[in-house]
């Protein structure tokens, strides 16, 4: 075992005050001594004194080893070896070089004992007061008994002791007060240093680490410091910023000049303003910069990498944009759906006429082939506003894209080559084929007109694969395995300003009259309700190539389906009373009109709650209900049928409406047993339908 340490000695490793302080003045004394030295040493050789000379030559020796120490960091071992050397410079020359007495306690102890004081430390100092003491008795006994040459007049006096041992006392007191007051001084300066040192590298270090990119510039502008977040930042490397003016490290740009920022620095404002790090290149960065000047005149700059709040805020106004015209292209839909079924409707009629003359039966027709397209559009504004339910089945999605080459082939014209990437692995979705296929479609009609001499379509599968989605969705998306359709072309391409936009609804590079603006619209809105996102990458002159991302399936997505509704039967008579209700008074009259021509009693309302007035009115004599989904007055279709089958159960009941049937996103779905018929309709499927309810609803007849 390590033996403990004397606490009577002094600590010959560690100084009492601080190093640095210490070695300083040890370094100096030593400066100054050594060479003042050579003085008495050269008098004394002159005059043959070999013992003083040998005393000096050993503080000479003492001195250099003290220098050695203190140069190793051994500051309080070379304090103790240099003041030992003094001391017995002193004391040897008083008792072997004939000096006296007092001469050595005025002139050597004093500065002595302040030396050991500051240099080694109080124990050394006491210690060495006490052999001083001692050494002066000695000296003191050896003048009485003459074995020393005395120096005083009357040496027996014991005064002259008294007085000797008294002014060492008070030198060391005064020392070890002094050096006290001066280790304490020392040893908190010392403390404060260390603590500002560490406060300092807690500082750099945070400001190292920073997230944010930090800049410290002085008065002039040019960089002082800069931490690795900025350097990377501004793509340079620490030695290319510092030293730079600020101001070409960021310009300003369309923010505020020069001028206008000092003047608002100098009223003590956070000027912020944000930049776009190297433009156009695969590392750009949109920045904001928060300037603001310090009180010693310096200036400080954060930068914050926003680029990926800027690409979320874009994506989230995006889908808002979507969903603002997708309502907005729902409600269109719903009543152009009603101004549809009402032409067609009574077109039909007209068509049925006898003596409708040849050539006014080619304008019905023409009047029909438009109207049919007004349908298709229709349906199309439905199917981009997600009124349209899904038909979901099972599917790979390379049996998909085989399914569908010959009819994309069809689509793209003899010019255009379709290609299929073969691929063996399984690539399962939950999707509705019909939907996919006129993404796909649309996606061909797209590819066709960017290449009007002609081209080559590829068509792949992208294997499942963990990622995250690019993109903010109206609902969000999680990370789960995706599996999608590539679908490239090698036409004109797109520049980036245009490729941004290919997604919002009636958004064209087309001429006017040549297409609505949906087709890619729709192909965004059914890929993302299918839970799904879709990637273009354009290059212009080289084509363009989209790529659709769809959950792959899983077991558990399956969802139970409804059961199909039962065929109508057209055999059955004409004949009871029909309660049509429709707040479109062209709907209502249309219908009136056909079922009326059939032999139908019909009784009209606009509304729910006029039409049980109207319940009311005719007692409970009404056969069956042909209701409007969507209608003013606080009453939609299904709370019409739930109560006037209060009244009278098993009520036979037709719903339609201008949306999708069944309706999306209803609280309450209508009973499994009202027949849905979704605008446009004929005449001839209205009929049908009312005959099969009626006679089903007879005694004898099938339910």
């Amino acid at each position: 075992m390590a033996r403990p340490a004397d606490a009577s000695l002094p600590d010959l490793r560690t100084p009492p005050l601080g190093a640095a302080i210490v070695a300083r003045a040890l370094t100096i004394l030593a400066a100054a001594l050594a060479p003042l030295l050579l003085v008495p040493l050269v008098h004394n050789a002159l005059q043959g004194r070999p013992v003083a000379v040998a005393l000096i030559l050993g503080q000479e020796l003492a001195i250099a080893v003290a220098v050695g120490l203190n140069r190793t960091g051994r500051v309080a071992a070379a304090g103790v070896v240099f003041t030992s050397g003094a001391w017995l410079l002193a004391f040897g020359l008083a008792a072997f070089a004939g000096e006296g007495l007092r001469d050595v306690v005025m002139v050597a102890l004093a500065p002595i004992l302040l030396a050991a004081g500051v240099l080694a430390g109080p124990r050394y100092l006491w210690a060495l007061t006490s052999l001083t003491l001692v050494g002066l008795a000695m000296l003191w006994l050896a003048e009485q008994h003459a074995w020393i040459t005395p120096q005083v007049v009357h040496p027996t006096r014991v005064n002259v002791a008294i007085d000797a041992a008294v002014i060492v006392l008070m030198t060391a007191a005064a020392t070890s007060i002094i050096t006290g007051d001066l280790r304490r001084t020392l040893e908190a300066e010392a403390r404060n240093a260390a603590a500002l040192e560490r406060s300092e590298q807690r500082f750099r270090t945070a400001i190292e680490l920073a997230a944010d990119g930090i800049l410290l510039a002085d008065t002039a502008g040019t960089v002082t410091e800069a931490n690795t977040r900025a350097c990377a930042l501004l793509g340079r490397a620490r030695g290319e910023v510092l030293g730079r003016t600020i101001f070409d490290l960021l310009p300003l740009g369309e923010g505020p000049t020069h001028a206008d920022l000092d003047a608002r620095l100098d009223r003590g404002d956070i000027v912020t303003c944000e930049r776009t790090l190297r433009p156009g290149g695969p590392s750009e960065a949109v920045v904001e910069m928060a300037w603001q000047r310090l009180p010693d005149r310096t200036i400080q700059c954060f930068l914050r990498d926003i680029s990926t709040r800027r690409r979320l805020e874009e994506q989230l106004r995006h889908a808002q944009k979507m969903e603002a015209v997708g309502a907005l292209a729902g409600g269109i839909a719903h009543d152009f759906n009603n101004l549809v079924t009402v032409m067609q409707g009574f077109l039909e009629l007209i068509e049925a006429d006898p003596n409708l003359s040849g050539e006014l039966a080619d304008h019905v027709a023409e009047l029909r082939t438009a109207s049919s397209h007004a349908a298709d559009l229709t349906q199309q504004l439905l199917a981009f506003a997600g009124r349209k339910p899904l038909d979901r089945r099972v599917a790979d999605v390379r049996d998909l894209l085989s399914t569908n080459q010959r009819l994309i082939a069809r689509l793209a014209g003899e010019a255009v080559k379709v290609a299929l990437e073969p691929s063996t692995t399984p690539c399962p979705v939950f999707v509705d084929a019909v939907l996919i296929t006129q993404v796909l479609l649309n996606l061909a009609a797209n590819a066709r007109d960017a290449m009007p001499a002609g081209g080559r379509i590829t068509l792949g599968a992208i294997p499942p694969a963990t990622r995250t989605p690019p993109r903010l969705g109206p609902e969000g998306f999680v990370v789960r395995d995706y599996v999608g359709i590539r679908f490239s072309d090698t036409g004109c391409g797109m520049p980036p300003e245009t490729a941004a936009r290919i997604f919002e609804p009636f958004f064209t590079t087309k001429q006017t009259g040549r297409n609505a603006g949906l087709g890619l619209a729709m192909v965004h809105g059914i890929v993302e309700r299918h839970g799904g996102w879709v990637e273009a990458e354009s290059t212009v002159g080289q084509g363009t190539t989209f790529s659709i991302y769809l959950p792959a399936h899983a077991p558990a997505e399956l969802a139970p389906e409804r059961p199909a509704p039962r065929a109508p039967a057209v055999d059955a008579p004409s004949h009871g009373a029909v309660l049509v209700v429709d707040d479109d008074a062209g709907m209502r009259r249309l219908a009136t009109h056909v079922l009326a021509q059939a032999g139908y009693r019909v009784v009209e309302a606009d509304s729910g709650p006029e039409a049980l007035e109207a319940w009311e009115e005719h007692a409970g004599a009404i056969d069956l209900i042909f209701t409007d989904m969507v209608m003013p007055g606080g009453m939609n279709g299904v709370q019409l049928i739930e109560a006037c089958r209060a009244r009278r159960t098993g009520l036979p009941a037709i719903l339609t409406s201008g949306y999708t049937l069944p309706p999306i996103g209803m609280a309450a779905p209508p009973p499994a047993d009202v027949v849905m018929l979704a605008k446009p309709y004929a005449n001839s499927v209205l009929l049908d339908t009312v005959r099969a309810l009626l006679a089903g609803s007879r005694p004898g007849g099938s339910r």
